[in-house]
């Protein structure tokens, strides 16, 4: 989707979120890092596409969530 469409907002999202479950529930310890960046990189990127993006902000949320606590 980001290819035909690299300002999609929701797509930002879904990559935040997923990236965050990848780096909290497989990824090897010396991915994790990554991921949690990754992670944090997509839920930002979401935000400034769309700042009033209700996923946005679920997926920030689940960026710290999962990489912070």
């Amino acid at each position: 989707m980001l290819k035909l469409q690299p300002d999609y907002a929701p797509a930002y999202a879904g990559l935040a979120t997923a990236s965050a479950i990848m780096r909290a529930n497989f990824a090897p310890p010396g991915e994790a890092k990554y991921w949690g960046e990754r992670a944090m990189r997509e839920a930002k990127r979401a935000l400034e596409l769309d700042p009033d993006l209700a996923e946005a902000h679920l997926s920030l949320a689940a960026v710290y969530r999962f990489s912070e606590f």
